[in-house]
Protein backbone atom coordinates (compact mmCIF):
# COMPACT_ATOMS: atom_id res chain seq x y z
CA UNK A 1 0.00 0.00 0.00
CA UNK A 2 1.38 3.44 -0.88
CA UNK A 3 2.11 5.93 1.88
CA UNK A 4 -0.69 8.24 0.65
CA UNK A 5 -3.26 5.41 0.58
CA UNK A 6 -2.20 4.30 4.07
CA UNK A 7 -2.49 7.91 5.32
CA UNK A 8 -5.94 8.26 3.71
CA UNK A 9 -7.15 5.13 5.50
CA UNK A 10 -5.72 6.33 8.84
CA UNK A 11 -7.59 9.64 8.46
CA UNK A 12 -10.81 7.82 7.58
CA UNK A 13 -10.42 5.55 10.64
CA UNK A 14 -9.35 8.37 12.98
CA UNK A 15 -12.66 9.09 14.82
CA UNK A 16 -12.83 7.12 18.05
CA UNK A 17 -11.92 6.98 21.72
CA UNK A 18 -8.30 7.17 22.84
CA UNK A 19 -6.49 6.63 26.14
CA UNK A 20 -3.29 8.42 27.15
CA UNK A 21 -0.89 5.58 27.95
CA UNK A 22 2.37 7.38 28.63
CA UNK A 23 4.15 10.71 28.69
CA UNK A 24 7.87 10.99 28.01
CA UNK A 25 9.48 14.08 29.56
CA UNK A 26 12.33 16.02 27.92
CA UNK A 27 14.81 14.40 30.34
CA UNK A 28 13.74 10.93 29.12
CA UNK A 29 11.67 10.01 32.19
CA UNK A 30 8.52 8.08 31.28
CA UNK A 31 5.30 8.63 33.24
CA UNK A 32 2.68 5.83 33.16
CA UNK A 33 -0.15 4.41 35.22
CA UNK A 34 -1.67 6.65 37.88
CA UNK A 35 0.74 9.50 37.10
CA UNK A 36 -0.64 10.03 33.58
CA UNK A 37 -4.30 9.74 32.70
CA UNK A 38 -6.24 11.04 29.76
CA UNK A 39 -9.12 10.37 27.42
CA UNK A 40 -9.71 11.82 23.97
CA UNK A 41 -12.88 11.43 21.94
CA UNK A 42 -13.11 12.43 18.26
CA UNK A 43 -16.58 11.87 16.77
CA UNK A 44 -17.39 11.16 13.14
CA UNK A 45 -19.50 14.32 13.00
CA UNK A 46 -16.59 16.57 14.01
CA UNK A 47 -16.70 17.03 17.78
CA UNK A 48 -13.82 16.38 20.15
CA UNK A 49 -13.27 16.28 23.90
CA UNK A 50 -9.89 15.79 25.54
CA UNK A 51 -9.15 15.43 29.24
CA UNK A 52 -5.62 15.05 30.59
CA UNK A 53 -4.34 14.82 34.16
CA UNK A 54 -0.61 14.29 34.71
CA UNK A 55 1.23 14.19 38.02
CA UNK A 56 5.03 14.17 38.13
CA UNK A 57 5.81 13.32 41.77
CA UNK A 58 9.60 13.71 41.36
CA UNK A 59 9.19 17.35 40.37
CA UNK A 60 6.02 17.89 42.40
CA UNK A 61 4.18 19.37 39.45
CA UNK A 62 0.79 18.80 37.93
CA UNK A 63 -0.85 19.34 34.56
CA UNK A 64 -4.59 19.34 33.94
CA UNK A 65 -6.32 20.09 30.64
CA UNK A 66 -9.99 19.82 29.64
CA UNK A 67 -10.75 20.71 26.04
CA UNK A 68 -13.83 20.71 23.79
CA UNK A 69 -13.88 21.68 20.13
CA UNK A 70 -15.31 21.12 16.68
CA UNK A 71 -12.86 19.78 14.11
CA UNK A 72 -12.48 18.50 10.57
CA UNK A 73 -9.65 16.40 9.20
CA UNK A 74 -8.69 15.74 5.57
CA UNK A 75 -5.54 14.56 3.83
CA UNK A 76 -4.30 18.15 3.57
CA UNK A 77 -5.94 20.18 6.34
CA UNK A 78 -7.02 20.05 9.98
CA UNK A 79 -9.46 22.73 11.14
CA UNK A 80 -10.37 23.34 14.73
CA UNK A 81 -12.76 25.71 16.52
CA UNK A 82 -12.27 25.81 20.28
CA UNK A 83 -15.51 25.75 22.28
CA UNK A 84 -14.01 25.63 25.79
CA UNK A 85 -10.71 24.89 27.49
CA UNK A 86 -9.62 24.80 31.12
CA UNK A 87 -5.95 24.28 32.00
CA UNK A 88 -3.78 24.26 35.09
CA UNK A 89 0.01 23.86 35.29
CA UNK A 90 2.38 23.64 38.22
CA UNK A 91 1.04 22.98 41.70
CA UNK A 92 -2.62 21.99 42.20
CA UNK A 93 -3.08 25.30 44.01
CA UNK A 94 -2.30 27.29 40.82
CA UNK A 95 -5.32 29.06 39.28
CA UNK A 96 -7.20 27.37 36.45
CA UNK A 97 -7.13 29.30 33.18
CA UNK A 98 -10.21 29.30 30.96
CA UNK A 99 -10.69 30.00 27.24
CA UNK A 100 -14.03 30.00 25.40
CA UNK A 101 -15.46 30.28 21.87
CA UNK A 102 -12.40 30.74 19.67
CA UNK A 103 -12.81 30.93 15.86
CA UNK A 104 -12.00 28.13 13.43
CA UNK A 105 -8.32 27.93 12.44
CA UNK A 106 -6.54 25.65 9.98
CA UNK A 107 -3.36 23.63 10.13
CA UNK A 108 -1.47 21.71 7.47
CA UNK A 109 -1.54 17.91 7.28
CA UNK A 110 1.47 16.20 5.69
CA UNK A 111 2.41 12.54 5.29
CA UNK A 112 5.61 11.38 6.99
CA UNK A 113 6.59 7.69 6.99
CA UNK A 114 3.08 6.78 5.86
CA UNK A 115 1.40 8.61 8.76
CA UNK A 116 -0.70 11.78 8.62
CA UNK A 117 0.99 14.52 10.67
CA UNK A 118 -0.87 17.66 11.72
CA UNK A 119 1.68 20.48 12.00
CA UNK A 120 1.14 23.04 14.79
CA UNK A 121 -2.59 22.30 15.26
CA UNK A 122 -4.57 25.37 16.28
CA UNK A 123 -5.53 25.62 19.98
CA UNK A 124 -3.51 22.53 20.90
CA UNK A 125 -0.15 23.27 22.59
CA UNK A 126 1.52 20.90 20.13
CA UNK A 127 4.13 21.05 17.41
CA UNK A 128 3.00 17.73 15.87
CA UNK A 129 0.02 15.39 16.08
CA UNK A 130 0.96 12.08 14.40
CA UNK A 131 -1.84 9.63 13.55
CA UNK A 132 -0.78 5.96 13.63
CA UNK A 133 -2.53 2.63 13.11
CA UNK A 134 -2.82 2.08 16.89
CA UNK A 135 -3.58 5.65 18.04
CA UNK A 136 -1.70 8.92 17.92
CA UNK A 137 1.43 10.56 19.26
CA UNK A 138 1.76 14.23 20.15
CA UNK A 139 4.87 16.33 20.47
CA UNK A 140 4.18 19.19 22.87
CA UNK A 141 5.11 22.84 22.37
CA UNK A 142 5.08 25.96 24.55
CA UNK A 143 5.75 25.43 28.25
CA UNK A 144 5.72 21.65 27.71
CA UNK A 145 8.15 21.64 24.76
CA UNK A 146 9.93 18.30 24.42
CA UNK A 147 7.13 16.28 26.03
CA UNK A 148 5.80 13.36 23.97
CA UNK A 149 2.40 11.80 24.70
CA UNK A 150 1.41 8.35 23.41
CA UNK A 151 -2.32 7.67 22.93
CA UNK A 152 -3.88 4.25 22.20
CA UNK A 153 -7.19 3.79 20.40
CA UNK A 154 -9.61 1.90 22.66
CA UNK A 155 -12.89 2.36 20.83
Amino acid sequence: MSQQKNASQLIKDFPGIYKLVQRTLPNGKVLKGHDVQGTAVFTKDGHSAINICVHNPAEENYHMLAYQSEYSLSEHEFTNALNAMASQFGKPTEPVQYTFNQPKKSSTVVVENGNPVIKNPAYYPLSEFIITSSGFTTHRAGNLKGVVDEWKKIG
